[in-house]
């Protein structure tokens, strides 16, 4: 063993390897976790936002590598929140503060009801998107609802509703279902869109829990980002599904600290 790689959900110094904040761990703020396991490893240590290590882990052995090693690709990570990570000309887009790609913190509903407890902000994008905010967005209709849905006994049965029900539900024509769906992947298809304007990139990769979905996710997106792109030209950004999902953070850790990652960070 040469070195370690870390991936970790938050604020990220990744020069000094410190723990600057994270959201679902409000006690730890500024916490030096690289230099503490160098320390008692001895081993170089490279910790890294887990949205840019799972993008990462395409550049190595995924997507991005497959089709010819692209210098420009995002990625967008729907889990619990929406996270986001962007290699820009051949490089990890990090900013002035090591907080670029907060995609999921972006506002999308300015006069929202959804209030963010983590950021103390109302209408961002992971409270619209993410595979969290699917399953609440069905409880919630679900109480005003006079229609028939497989949701009703999911309810009942477990006691709450989670993404993976309502795209279950949506793949059998559930109206319920496939209006939270249809909903969520517009949501998501508009910041495809946002990152194509900003960033230009090749490719817009979809990871997370939601991606587990794989196709029923990726043509409902594709059909929101095609219906609001612009008339100026053609697409040329492709969006397709991660090929690391559960692994991703593992083996883009890893390449943080392979030679061959060094010209990413």
């Amino acid at each position: 063993v040469k070195g370690i790689g870390v991936g970790c959900p938050g604020i990220i110094d990744f020069k000094k390897g410190t723990l600057v904040r994270l959201a679902n761990f409000p006690n730890w703020s500024n916490v030096p976790l690289g230099p503490i396991l160098e320390t008692r490893t001895g081993l170089s240590v490279k910790v890294e936002n887990d949205a840019n290590v799972a993008l990462l882990s395409e550049i190595w052995s995924g997507k991005s590598r497959a089709t010819g090693k692209l210098k420009n690709v995002s990625m967008v990570t729907l889990g619990t929140g929406v996270g986001s990570a962007f290699i820009v000309d051949g490089r990890l887009l990090r900013g002035a503060n090591g907080m670029a790609g907060e995609l999921g913190h972006c506002i999308l509903e300015p006069h929202g009801d959804r209030y963010s407890e983590s950021t103390g902000v109302y209408g961002i994008l992971e409270d619209y998107a993410s595979a969290r905010s699917v399953g609440v967005t069905a409880a919630k209709r679900l109480k005003n609802y006079d229609g028939e849905t497989l949701l009703k006994d999911v309810l009942k049965t477990n006691g709450v509703i989670e993404a993976k029900d309502v795209f279950e539900a949506a793949k059998s024509g559930d109206t319920l279902a496939l209006e939270v769906y249809e909903e969520t992947c517009d949501y998501i298809g508009i910041s495809c869109i946002n990152l194509t304007r900003m960033l230009d990139p090749e490719l817009i990769l979809l990871a997370g829990g939601l991606a587990a979905s794989k196709d029923l996710l990726l043509t409902g997106v594709r059909k929101a980002y095609l219906k609001r792109h612009w008339t100026l030209q053609e697409p040329t950004c492709v969006i397709e599904l991660a090929d690391h999902l559960d692994d991703a953070g593992i083996i883009g850790a890893a390449f943080c600290e392979h030679p061959e990652g060094a010209s990413f960070l």
